[in-house]
């Protein structure tokens, strides 16, 4: 490996950048793997990165690379977009901001990592569906290759995943077996990853190598004999093993090498032509056809347990909690009453949404747990929360998903000749909320930095996420009950026809970096400026 680093810019022909990121903090970044009393292997997470250093590295050959590969430390991994500076501080979004955005350090995002405009390595990740045999490399390889043609013969490396043939010493045991795959592919121009990442996807589904899997919340989530989310220029690769307690010991071997030349993405891996994509998309819904009877009965016991599980927290009605989880599981919104758990000074601590929308200062920028199964992988926080701006959300990795955070549902009466009270209730509330406006004599959602006009069915879905209408009914003995409603018609029609006279906040424009404004201030506060009538929402 070639002892030289260089920017980005300078990369020289025939050496293939990533970057190698050492933890300071935590001490340790793989997982750790320890034996029970009673025997069992148990596995730990490793830390969350808070703080570090990255430093891009350029291998010459494929031999360069599986030596990198082979020589990595536990409190090391990688990444395959690399920063700006060629040797920088790694640190926290929050550390960075409170710090002034200072040049010789930068958080791990997005924003300061990215794929190269040039030579750089394509990661590949294969885990074996739930229940069924772990595949071979020639096997997943070959399977590549029928979905993909022009990967036959491509030089990569291929090394067992960091969990697999975890070895008790004492009794020559293997726990684990061999369990996943990573293949490394040189590429020609790695700016073009994720673009041949989700062709690659289209083609496996396309050939059968697609499936669905059914989560614990009875989400049908789409998977492929590889993982489609790890294309991302700042996303670790713990490719240094997991840390073993004695008398375990990992027993994977050294990275293998396989020759060949480097691939063109944008040759071998082409955007799929329209055939190909109605072959996925059908193999997609026939997938889904037949595991859906399986999901929604997942789904029903998910919503129970949770709801049970509120229930016996918090107290109060058990059909509102039912409600409140069906909504975090089919729209993906979680309401005040909602449990989540988040990571605040290294802990982890459960705290309601209407907790955390309520203190944005303190959780802004928080690590959580899967809000839908905050087990999963013992723990592991794969979700982060966004509450500055217009709308506060959960972002989770696990499953590139975005869940909007809103304090408890706003309850709306509706009675027979009052229509225009309710909807006057309802506008009232619309105008309060930090996402909403009137744009060009049209309602609107501002959300990502982007500008919805809303029409029948999308209002329908708006405000049938935040509010909730009913009805009461008298009861033969006398007693009243409630009857939830579906947002009415006559509403829905009302505030879409009504124009200014809405009286909804006006919104000039979405803006995503600060702004002079006439009067010589600077906007930097993310949200709504009612002086100039424009929207700040920073990228994430």
């Amino acid at each position: 490996m070639t002892a030289e680093k260089k920017p980005r810019h300078e990369d020289a022909v025939g050496k293939y950048s990533f970057t190698i990121i050492t933890a300071r903090k935590p001490a340790r970044l793989t997982k750790t793997m320890t034996l029970g009393e009673d025997g069992k292997l148990k596995k730990t997470s490793g830390g969350q990165l808070l703080r570090g250093h990255a430093e891009v590295w350029q291998a010459e050959s494929l031999n360069d690379f599986a030596e990198a590969l082979a020589a990595l430390s536990h409190d090391q991994a990688l990444t395959y977009g690399i920063p700006f500076a060629d040797s920088v501080r790694i640190v926290t979004k929050k550390a960075y901001e409170r710090a002034g955005r200072p040049d010789n350090a930068v958080p791990r995002d997005n924003e300061n990592f990215q794929f190269p405009n040039s030579e750089g390595v394509g990661f590949v990740d294969y885990d074996p569906e739930d229940g069924t045999p772990s595949k071979s490399a020639d096997e997943v390889y070959a399977a590549l290759c029928a979905a993909v043609p022009s990967l036959k013969d491509k030089g990569h490396i291929r090394w067992l995943s960091s969990s697999s043939n975890i070895v008790n010493t004492t009794t020559g045991e293997n726990l684990t077996g061999e369990r996943g795959r990573r293949f490394y592919f040189f590429v020609t121009d790695a700016s073009d990853i994720p673009r041949a990442g989700a062709a690659l996807i289209t083609y496996l589904w396309a050939a059968g190598y697609g499936y669905i899997k059914v989560s614990k919340a009875g989400a049908l989530l789409e998977r492929t004999i590889v993982d489609g989310v790890v294309w991302q220029p700042e996303r670790l690769d713990f490719a240094a093993g997991a840390y073993c307690v004695k008398p375990l010991e990992q027993q994977r071997g050294a990275p293998v090498v396989v020759d060949g030349p480097p691939l063109d993405t944008r040759r071998d891996i082409p955007d799929p032509p329209t055939e190909i994509i109605r072959l996925a998309e059908q193999n997609k819904a026939a997938a889904k056809a037949a595991i859906r009877p399986e999901a929604e009965a997942t789904k029903i016991r998910f919503i129970e347990t949770r709801a049970s599980e509120m229930e016996a927290q918090s107290g109060g009605n058990i059909e509102q909690h039912r409600q409140t989880v069906r909504r975090a599981v089919e729209s993906g919104v979680l309401l005040g009453a909602y449990p989540i758990t988040v990571q605040i000074a290294g802990k982890l601590q459960p705290v309601t949404v209407e907790g955390v929308i309520a203190d944005p200062d303190t959780y802004n920028g928080c690590l959580t747990c899967d809000p839908l199964d905050d087990e999963y992988d013992n723990g592991r926080l794969v979700g982060k929360l966004y509450l500055k701006g217009t709308t506060p959300r959960l972002f989770t990795f696990r499953h590139n998903r975005t869940f909007t955070l809103v304090r408890d549902l706003v309850r709306v009466q509706i009675v027979t000749g009052r229509t225009a009270d309710a909807t006057e209730r309802v506008l009232q509330e619309l105008n309060s909320f930090p996402d909403v406006f009137d744009f060009g004599g049209s309602v609107v959602q501002v959300a990502g930095g982007n500008v919805y006009r809303q029409d029948r069915a999308s209002l329908r879905q708006l405000i049938g996420g935040r509010f909730q209408f009913y009805r009461t009914k008298t009861q033969p003995n006398g007693g009243n009950v409630e009857i939830a409603l579906e947002p009415p018609a006559a509403i829905l029609d009302a505030i879409l026809s009504n124009g200014t006279q809405r009286q909804l906040k006006r919104l000039t424009a979405v803006i995503s970096a600060p702004v002079m404004r006439l009067d010589g201030h600077l906007l930097t506060a993310e949200g709504y400026d009612p002086d100039t009538c424009l929207v700040l929402e920073l990228t994430p």
